[in-house]
């Protein structure tokens, strides 16, 4: 018996949502084993240490001395300065010159080098769903046991923040100019159900979104966004893809609430998964569907999350019980899943997953 991944799509379930400084901060925790939060509560605060840039100003000023630096600095030591900022040239406005790659300060220069300090970043944890802390994980977050609405991802960017969630204009921020978008849309979670282009990566930017999920994005875009000072979630993988019917059904549900989006970036032996978590109140009487795996099943709709067939949904209409040779070669288990109408292909077990709980 086979039991795939499951990535949890559901607008009602029982929920055990682990929340999480990143690695690298030194955190403390706020709250205790069973205490009851809300949404709002902070559960841990972290402080992320600053980094460092080294800047190789010889070359990218193209000078013969290293002494030559210190008539071409802009900027006083040890004065913060924000992004992008002309810290040395010959000029300010035009030829070679060498910009701050991060809010911070420039700390030291010496043997043609520059070296830029990052301001630290203080990272309040917020619980994001009203529940139970049942487990407390030291100097990193807590898990908390709540009932609402997830929708999990494929990548995130590694941030974590809890506002209202919304979907995108009728037009879609690909078709947006930057200045256009209204006020309204800042500090929000924002649905697009496109894939993400670098103008929208723009449009989000500037108009302070709290964070965007989006099907699918360019692999072209993957520093950009993992340098964003916004909450990403890809609920597709790479690529181009939309969201599915079923997909944006729960988020047009859930359209003006307040969510977490716990972007969390994959990293190996991690079982985390990016994911949108939504509280939501329930009656005594209402049956609260449990989160737990399931093995696959004639009849299943599963999702497939390799090409040529990525994001697909389709229903299992066979599981072979011997390993089945591919067309590349290969003999592995397969379920047989039907794409299209009468059209049936065979998929490895290991490239898909249940969508749903």
């Amino acid at each position: 018996m086979y039991y795939p991944r499951q990535r949890i799509e559901a607008e009602l379930v029982r929920l055990k949502v682990r929340t999480l400084l990143p690695e690298n901060s030194i955190g403390s925790i706020r709250v205790q084993q069973g205490d009851v939060v809300s949404v709002r509560d902070t559960l841990a605060r972290g402080l992320v240490p600053a980094r460092h840039y080294i800047i190789d100003a010889m070359r990218e000023l193209r000078l013969r001395r290293p002494e030559e630096l210190n008539d071409l600095m802009l900027v006083s030591l040890n004065t913060p300065i924000p992004k992008n900022t002309v810290i040395a040239g010959q000029d300010a406005e035009r030829g070679r010159r060498i910009l701050c790659p991060v809010d911070g300060l420039v700390v030291h220069v010496s043997n043609g080098r520059i070296i830029v300090q990052a301001m630290p970043e203080v990272i309040d944890l917020q619980s994001g769903v009203r529940g139970q802390v049942t487990q407390v994980h030291p100097g990193r977050g807590v898990t908390v046991a709540a009932t609402g609405g997830v929708v999990q991802g494929i990548w995130g960017n590694g941030r974590n923040v809890v506002a209202p969630v919304n979907l995108e204009p009728n037009e879609g921020l690909a078709n947006i100019e930057v200045e256009e978008l209204s006020t309204a849309y800042r500090g929000e979670i924002m649905v697009t159900e496109t894939s993400l282009t670098e103008k929208g990566l723009a449009v989000a930017e500037a108009n302070a979104f709290a964070g965007i999920i989006a099907p699918s994005m360019d692999a072209s875009l993957f520093e950009a966004a993992l340098n964003a000072r916004f909450a990403i979630m890809l609920t597709i993988g790479f690529g181009k893809a939309r969201l599915s019917q079923q997909t944006m059904n729960i988020f047009e549900y859930f359209a003006g609430r307040e969510g977490m989006l716990n972007a969390a970036l994959p990293k190996r032996f991690d079982s985390r998964r990016p994911e949108l978590v939504l509280h939501q109140l329930v009656t005594k009487d209402q049956t609260i569907p449990e989160q737990k795996p399931m093995p696959l099943q004639v009849g299943m709709e599963v999702r497939i999350t390799r090409e040529p067939y990525l994001g697909r949904k389709a229903p299992v209409v066979e599981l072979p019980n011997l390993p089945v040779m591919l067309e590349n070669g290969m003999r592995v288990m397969v379920a047989r899943v039907e794409i299209n109408l009468g059209e049936i292909v065979d998929v490895p077990l290991a490239n898909i997953e249940l969508a749903g709980i």
